[in-house]
């Protein structure tokens, strides 16, 4: 029953020409490993943390110039939720009109926009001292966040631990045919190892394993460029 219910609310989203997140447990599949040490992604781990009780709906829209993202995420659970959506600027400021992304690849020609926390590369060449941070949208019960993003084509891959980690400058495939839409969420309680900070009405927290062992992925299917 459980899986005639999933299927059937699949072909109606589908039909409406809106994308579910993913309801594995874990977020999207793993992406491939292009292998750091060849110039290609690091590694993205994801979490064994339960899909939150929250209701995502995505649609991604690709054009000539750009890539259209609207999404919608409902807190459907009676704790709150830190939805990593203000990106830090490289002065430090963080973005908190929510209109900023990260691009990376995902495979030979597939990329992934998203709004997120990434874990620690495994790499001895570089010495991360201070881990980079991303603002945060908190999402209390019952609470719904919407947000409309523009990316502009081509794609140009953005990471919170840069570009070139001590193998040579990281790039995304050339041409990018597929993207997908991905989003994190972090449901409370909240560890101190998030490094959750709250300065000037903004909330931060850091990327790192930590943060991305907390952290659930929603994301959509990936759509034709």
């Amino acid at each position: 029953m459980h899986e005639r219910r999933r299927v059937a609310a699949a072909l109606v989203l589908v039909a409406a020409g809106v994308l579910a997140g993913c309801a594995d447990g874990s977020g999207p599949d793993e992406p491939e490993d292009t292998g750091l040490t060849s110039g290609g992604e690091p590694a993205d781990p994801r979490s064994d943390v339960p899909e939150p009780e929250a209701t995502f709906q995505v649609q991604v829209s690709p054009g000539d110039t750009s890539v259209a993202v609207t999404y919608t995420l409902t807190n459907d659970s009676s704790v709150p939720m830190l939805i990593p959506n203000q990106l830090t600027e490289s002065n430090g400021t963080v973005d908190d009109t929510r209109q900023t992304v990260y691009v990376t690849g995902t495979g030979d020609a597939s990329a992934a926009i998203s709004q997120r926390v990434f874990a620690s590369p495994d790499t001895d060449r570089m010495d991360f001292a201070q881990l980079p941070s991303v603002g945060v949208s908190r999402l209390a019960p019952a609470g719904t966040l919407s947000v409309d993003l523009e990316v502009a084509l081509p794609l140009e891959r953005r990471h919170p631990f840069g570009d070139d980690l001590g193998y040579g400058t990281i790039e995304l495939p050339d041409p990018v045919e597929e993207v997908q839409f991905c989003l994190g969420v972090i449901s409370a309680p909240f560890a101190p190892n998030l490094g959750l900070e709250r300065s000037d009405g903004t909330s931060t927290i850091q990327h790192g394993t930590p943060s991305n062992e907390a952290q659930y992925l929603f994301c959509s299917d990936e759509i034709d460029l």
